[in-house]
């Protein structure tokens, strides 16, 4: 397909998927909308993803295939290679609904947005399959978008509910920081929301199935190595922007409170060993509080885990069971 007719272009990193990867692609080939260009990036998969992918024949399927490198990688060469209006990143386990890209295309044009955030499901019959497009939509700009997110607690940093303008990406040269190795979603969605001429629309609408009964993602790994590395974002975070605004501020605090939870499942040994660490960074620690969710709860915990976490444990466990 000629670049110019190419509307949306739907980026998929695949890693060791061979159980799921034909239905993403199923899903996403039998899009109503059929101006889309499909990338598929292979990182460096040791199983049959990449024969899987390579079954298919489809003019709008563009197969690249790299050593391991990580999902940032992967997905920084999607950005690089991307030829549509819009980018829609799908994961290699996960699937959207038949119509997805003709909505979130549709309103995207008609409103001249830069981003069109829709919602996600973890049952897939749970999907809107069809949906009547409202006539009015509220247009947020800038660090309004960012802000509405955290007061209502619609925070989702996540990339794959999303359709981003390519315009915008290349204008600001917005790429993920490959040096992640977790939580990569995070610092993206901060410098992607930090430009004041941003302009995006929440839309109430479930397109993404995302598959949680997966043993192989990284969320499932709630250890210590997990909790290291959250602390690890959080120093380049803090070294990351040079003027650090509310919404720098906001995403260190959640990122915080993510840690919180985290810590919660490890072992007593492990508690102590971060909670030594977090100890010896207070300058860190006190920028994590400079911008907070109004949301009472999450305030609680987080003001728990800086100055009392045993009593956080305390009230984990007895939430736990149940009294």
């Amino acid at each position: 397909m000629e670049a110019n007719k190419i509307k949306v272009t739907v980026a998929i990193c695949a890693y060791n998927r061979e159980q799921y990867i034909k239905e993403c692609l199923e899903s996403i080939i039998n899009q109503s909308l059929y101006e889309i260009e499909i990338l598929i990036i292979n990182d460096g998969s040791t199983d049959n993803t990449l024969s899987i992918c390579e079954n298919y024949v489809d003019s709008r399927i563009v197969l690249f295939s790299q050593e391991n490198k990580g999902i940032s990688f992967a997905r920084n060469v999607a950005i690089q290679n991307a030829r549509g209006e819009y980018l829609l990143f799908v994961d290699s386990d996960d699937t959207i609904s038949p119509e997805a890209c003709e909505v979130l295309y549709t309103i995207a044009k008609n409103y001249n947005v830069d981003i069109v955030e829709g919602k996600y499901k973890y049952n897939k019959t749970q999907l809107d399959n069809k949906i009547q497009i409202p006539s009015k939509l509220n247009i947020m700009k800038g660090e309004e978008y960012y802000t509405h997110c955290v007061r209502h607690s619609e925070m989702e940093v996540i990339v794959w509910n999303k359709l981003i303008r390519m315009e915008y990406l290349k204008k600001y040269k917005i790429l993920f920081q490959h040096e992640l190795k977790y939580a990569e979603d995070h610092l993206f969605y901060l410098i992607l929301s930090a430009s004041h001429d941003l302009s995006a629309i929440k839309l109430n609408y479930s397109f993404y199935f995302y598959r949680q009964d997966n043993n192989n993602s990284l969320t499932k790994t709630l250890d210590k190595r997990k909790a290291e590395l959250v602390i690890n974002q959080l120093y380049q975070m803090d070294s990351f922007l040079k003027n650090k605004s509310n919404i720098f501020y906001a995403s260190m605090f959640l990122l915080y409170l993510h840690l919180s939870s985290i810590w919660l499942r490890l072992d007593k040994k492990d508690q102590d060993e971060i909670c030594q660490k977090l100890r010896r960074e207070k300058a860190l620690v006190a920028n994590c509080f400079k911008s907070m969710l109004p949301n009472k709860v999450y305030r609680l915990q987080a003001y728990c885990f800086r100055f009392q976490p045993r009593f956080l444990k305390k009230m984990y466990l007895m939430k736990k069971m149940g009294r």
